[in-house]
């Protein structure tokens, strides 16, 4: 019932609100790679896409599986100089967070 849809909500809340407090994206601005500290609690696809600042897609940093568990990803950067959205879909949750590169 209500009670179940309720407690599964919180649930994903949380475990996203996790996810935006223990990831680190270095360094920033960006140089030849961009690093990514991340500590998932569910294995499964990763999807990182950079995206402009007018909303099109840039780069397709990383798309592939990942295992739970605390890990540093390391991503090549071939974009331009400018800001950027960076978008990670993670089984935890999505997360976005605003890079530059120079």
């Amino acid at each position: 019932g209500l009670s179940s849809l309720t407690l599964n909500e919180n649930f994903s809340v949380g475990i996203e609100e996790l996810l935006k407090k223990e990831t680190r994206i270095y360094p920033n601005p960006v140089m030849n790679n961009i690093f990514v500290d991340i500590n998932l609690k569910n294995s499964g696809n990763m999807l990182a896409e950079a995206y402009n600042m007018n909303g099109q897609l840039a780069q397709v940093l990383f798309d592939g599986g990942l295992q739970s568990g605390k890990q540093t990803l390391s991503f090549k950067n071939d974009l331009n100089p400018g800001s950027y959205v960076l978008r990670m879909i993670t089984p935890d949750g999505t997360l976005n967070r605003k890079l530059l590169v120079n």
